[in-house]
């Protein structure tokens, strides 16, 4: 299980369609671990970010990739948690979102 960023322009992978990305911590040496849900988690479980609603914007502009907007701030803390801003914790409703062993890597 993983946690995967999906809807988002197609890009071509060894000669397939991708809408989506899955979402790993790397640190500075190198060491890269996806991130994934909490035990229990079942393929769709929403993901809720700290306290923020899930309010999707009526329309994205395509010039822009939201990703990029957001990414500088999304990393994971010492207790491995998924973090944005290093306070909103990432989780389903079966708990928190993170890795199994690295602290303190960028999510990319």
């Amino acid at each position: 299980m993983v946690i995967v960023l999906t809807n988002l322009k197609a890009r071509t992978l060894c000669e397939w369609p991708s809408h989506g990305m899955i979402l790993c911590a790397s640190d500075e040496s190198g060491k890269i671990e996806p991130i994934r849900p909490p035990a229990g988690s079942k393929p769709g479980d929403a993901v809720f970010i700290g306290d923020f609603p899930r309010q999707p914007v009526p329309e994205l502009n395509p010039k822009k990739n939201p990703w990029e907007q957001v990414s500088a701030e999304v990393f994971v803390n010492s207790d491995k948690f998924a973090t944005y801003q290093g306070t909103s914790i990432w989780k389903t409703e079966n708990g928190n979102i993170g890795t199994t062993f690295l602290t303190g890597g960028k999510i990319s």
